[in-house]
């Protein structure tokens, strides 16, 4: 009996046991479960967050078009709450009652398993929309539904038309402009790749030829062509460089061709784009204005020659030949009144009336004889003749003048002596007539390789207006003859503090002559 009972109990303990175990093992497994729920519920949290943070519209529908889930974005765009779109099907939602259902993407997907794009304007929304519609698979690879993801895409149709309107403008512009627009390829003798329709009326080639040639075979010099793109590459300018092109029947033409590098973030150059003018004739016209100014240039230095040698031909035969006759005539009635009776009154004092008269028109001869041309520029120099001028400029108009030379009168070109001297005598001119000065002060350097006149005075001052007045002709006339000599002359103004005259000219042009 005891056997028995003994044995029952161990088979209890047993059985006890494994039910235990059993029992250990479900708490286990509802453990696990419990983590796998909340692990699962976290997942799908982070994956309804992450689903709804989208801002693309995202739907997910099954076979019968029905929407089974959307995101926030896309239930926003439609100003309804999701659990409103649950049910419902894509097509009572986007499409017209007269639309056939082979427009929607939906059908596509679900006929070809493969992805289909659409882009439309929704009505609804007032939006572009561009739809990409991907099949979803059991796992015996069938299509159970759909992921919609629309982008709103109206913001780049709407630029998308601004560029289509602004190439439309740029390329009538480029069509219509009669300057040559281009693009070529970077290398030295870089192709065509773009030409408007000036280019062929300017090189004489269609736009076909152009683009089948390089830029280097239009050049009259080709080797000029890698030199100008080093330059352009080199620098963030634009150079414009005037070149000589071989148009298609053989003429040579000059042009102004503008060309600038474009590149990429790397700084490698992509291509030029280059603006080409014919300036041939522009060229020519300004080659027969250059001639003609040197023409001019050249008869007014002979004019200023010749009215130089003329004055000094007259001054001189009034000098000489009138001084002289007055010299006698003054002497031969000293003679006859030395002759005349004491009691003669009436006839010495009529003789002495003449001298008198002889003497003011000797005085009048030397004086119109000097302003013709001073004696002293050709007998003592410039220096000399510039400080005798200024004497009697202060005795006429009571002007202090102050005078300073580092010059050597034997190294001044004669006919460069007379033009100093003719710019400074103007110069005093209009000092007198209308500065209101009472100092003035002359320079006359040698600086390096230069010969500087500087004329100050403290008067009220020359406005640009009156610098620039066409009529001023003595103004006119001092700067023509500084650059007759390659010179240059320049006056300054201060209102009240006084105006000053600057005369520089090389001074490799004043060796002797």
């Amino acid at each position: 009996m005891m056997k028995v009972e003994v044995k029952n109990k161990d088979l209890l303990i047993k059985e006890l046991e494994d039910l235990r175990q059993r029992v250990t093992e479900l708490e286990k497994k509802k453990d696990e479960r419990k983590r796998v729920e909340i692990k699962l519920k976290k997942i799908t949290q982070e994956w309804r967050s992450a689903f709804n943070s989208i801002t693309d519209l995202v739907s997910i529908h099954d076979k019968d078009y029905k929407f089974v889930r959307v995101n926030k974005a896309y239930a926003d765009a439609l100003k309804m709450k999701p659990e409103e779109l649950i049910g419902k099907t894509c097509y009572e939602m986007f499409h017209k009652a007269d639309e056939p259902w082979s427009n929607c993407p939906h059908k596509q997907v679900l006929e070809t398993k493969n992805q289909a794009d659409i882009e439309f304007f929704a009505p609804h929304l007032e939006v572009h929309l561009k739809v990409s519609v991907s099949p979803i698979f059991d796992k015996v690879g069938e299509v159970v539904g759909t992921v919609h993801i629309a982008k709103d895409v109206t913001e780049l149709k709407q630029a998308d038309k601004v560029l289509r309107q602004s190439e439309r403008k740029y390329q009538s512009l480029i069509n219509n402009v009669k300057l040559g627009v281009f693009r070529s390829a970077p290398r030295a003798d870089g192709r065509f790749l773009e030409v408007n329709p000036a280019m062929e009326e300017i090189t004489g080639y269609s736009r076909e030829e152009l683009l089948e040639m390089n830029v280097s075979d239009l050049y009259a010099h080709p080797n000029e062509r890698e030199a100008i793109l080093r330059k352009i590459a080199s620098t963030k300018d634009k150079p414009t460089k005037e070149l000589y092109f071989r148009k298609k029947n053989g003429t040579i033409i000059a042009v102004s061709d503008t060309k600038v590098a474009v590149k990429d973030n790397e700084g490698s150059i992509l291509y030029f784009d280059g603006i080409l003018e014919d300036i041939t004739k522009r060229k020519r016209a300004r080659e027969e204005l250059r001639n003609s100014h040197r023409q001019l240039r050249d008869l007014t230095a002979y004019l200023q020659t010749t009215r130089e040698e003329e004055r000094k031909r007259i001054a001189r035969e009034v000098h000489d030949e009138l001084g002289q006759s007055l010299a006698v005539l003054k002497m031969d009635l000293s003679w006859l009144g030395k002759r005349l009776l004491k009691e003669q009154t009436s006839l010495l004092e009529k003789i002495k009336t003449m001298l008198e008269l002889i003497g003011n028109i000797m005085k009048t001869v030397r004086r119109i004889s000097t302003e013709l041309r001073p004696g002293l520029l050709d007998d003592l120099g410039l220096i000399a003749a510039i400080e005798w001028h200024t004497e009697e400029f202060r005795n006429l108009t009571g002007i202090k003048c102050r005078i300073t030379s580092n010059c050597d009168d034997a190294v001044l070109d004669q006919n460069l002596s007379t033009t100093i001297f003719r710019i400074f005598q103007e110069t005093l001119l209009n000092i007198a007539n209308h500065s209101r000065a009472t100092k003035v002060k002359v320079s006359l350097m040698k600086e390096n390789y230069n010969l500087v006149m500087v004329i100050s005075d403290n008067g009220k001052g020359i406005t640009r207006k009156e610098i620039s007045n066409p009529k001023s002709l003595g103004l006119v006339g001092m700067r023509e003859r500084a650059l007759l000599w390659g010179g240059v002359l320049n006056i300054n103004g201060i209102q009240d503090k006084g105006t000053m005259v600057t005369v520089n000219i090389p001074f490799k042009k004043t060796s002797v002559a």
